[in-house]
């Protein structure tokens, strides 16, 4: 055992050092990929200036959450002055800390919901787009009628860039294909774009291609509704096991209690207030984001 001891340690040693020298490049590679996620994610703000508003609103958060938390504890509940400040410094690192991780998530739910909004309008768009190319229109003339007839914010941002690239910037339009399908958050709509340049570049004939995918388009919509059924018939399982049989248990385990004559955590009224106004409401707002996700924007 003596002679492994001092094994072991450089063992513990190596690895601590290894972990602390991967932190910088863990560090480097999360903002990368935050820099990809931002510049998919449709936010018209640089995001030097983004980051830059998300430390003010983050070091404003600190007086705020120390100010409420002190109110409710010290002037409402009647803490002890120790306890109040001691919670009050609990407050200030978890409302800062969710104030933060807001500004840092809030990317990333864009770029998703960016994601499903051209992935849901994916059919209609090569539709529309198969028969303005039957008719003869070239690619940069089907773009400019989709920014006129089309309600989709991340299709028309990303159709504005393209036109942008061309009048404005000169590009040609095998390069301005690939700049939106580097922008877009959509890989699916991104390898549909790729495809066009291709097809542009060897044969010129975006028709034949157009309608290949849409009906390649249909058939995997029909897998994606077939799984989101299935979906949402445990997602209403779910539902109906957290917001019906849930409380209704605990509000009869709490009278049950109450009649008995214990009491446990405040009280029986407490816990009544808090699962009727606190409990179902949070779990009601988690559904409906379960439920967004789920569906998407389809109509």
């Amino acid at each position: 055992m003596t002679q492994r001891d001092p094994l072991q340690r450089d063992e513990i040693l190596n690895t601590i050092k290894s972990f602390i020298k991967s932190i910088p490049h863990f560090g480097d590679s999360y903002l990368k990929d935050f820099h990809s996620v931002y510049l998919t994610s449709g936010l018209t703000r640089y995001i030097d200036d983004y980051l830059h508003r998300a430390a003010i609103f983050t070091l404003l958060s600190i007086p705020v959450f120390f100010l409420v938390s002190v109110s409710i504890l010290g002037i409402l509940l009647s803490w002890s002055i120790t306890n109040t400040i001691l919670a009050g410094i609990a407050t200030i690192l978890i409302g800062s800390s969710i104030t933060a991780c807001g500004f840092i998530a809030y990317p990333y739910y864009r770029q998703h919901e960016n994601r499903t909004r051209l992935e849901d309008g994916l059919v209609y768009l090569l539709s529309y787009m198969a028969i303005l190319s039957a008719s003869g229109m070239g690619i940069e003339r089907i773009i400019d009628r989709i920014t006129e007839v089309e309600d989709n914010p991340p299709l028309i941002l990303l159709a504005k860039k393209f036109l942008m690239n061309i009048r404005l910037f000169g590009m040609d339009v095998r390069s301005a294909l690939k700049d939106i399908s580097e922008m877009s958050p959509s890989k699916v709509f991104s390898k549909q774009i790729d495809s066009m340049r291709t097809a542009l570049a060897t044969s010129g004939d975006l028709k034949s291609l157009l309608v290949y995918e849409v009906d390649r388009q249909v058939q995997v919509k029909r897998e994606q509704l077939k799984a989101k059924i299935n979906t949402l018939v445990y997602v209403g399982e779910l539902y109906v096991a957290l917001m019906v049989i849930t409380p209704t248990i605990f509000i009869i385990v709490i009278a049950v209690l109450s009649v008995l004559g214990t009491s446990v955590g405040g009280g029986s009224v407490v816990q009544l207030n808090l699962i009727v106004f606190l409990g179902i409401p949070i779990m009601g707002g988690v559904f409906m984001l379960l439920l967004d996700q789920t569906l998407g924007r389809e109509e």
